[in-house]
């Protein structure tokens, strides 16, 4: 990882690597766009893209929800819910306010996912 921060060329010529490779059938995208590039995937799902799917809070939840886990049968799901309760989970701050104002368990039930290693990594990034 030290590499991506510090070398920025390793880090282009790592995602044009990997943008050249197709979808796995265990990717989110793969439901929606079978076995193309990954690229090419990304930018028909940018075309689509909902607005706020892109707020920094929603962001969070989803890489932090996705790690290890499928995304479109395990994640998902629960992304779109906390869009629909939650029109106003935009920023950091906002996500911060959410979580500082939830117990643990509240917060799992809020995100739908009970993972204390998850939920640390979500509120020391958000720290950070």
């Amino acid at each position: 990882m030290k590499h991506l921060v510090e070398n920025h060329q390793f880090a282009v010529d790592v995602l044009d690597r990997i943008s050249e490779m197709p979808l796995k059938k265990d990717s989110h995208l793969f439901a929606k766009f079978k076995d193309i590039k990954i690229i090419n995937a990304v930018n028909r799902w940018k075309e689509n893209q909902i607005p706020a799917e892109d707020y920094p809070a929603i962001i969070f939840l989803r890489v932090i929800l996705a790690a290890n886990r499928k995304y479109t049968t395990h994640v998902e799901p629960h992304v779109n819910r906390i869009i629909r309760e939650n029109p106003n989970l935009r920023s950091i701050d906002s996500l911060k306010k959410l979580i500082d104002s939830k117990t643990r368990d509240q917060f799992y039930k809020f995100w739908g996912h009970r993972n204390l290693k998850k939920y640390n990594t979500l509120v020391n990034l958000i720290e950070a």
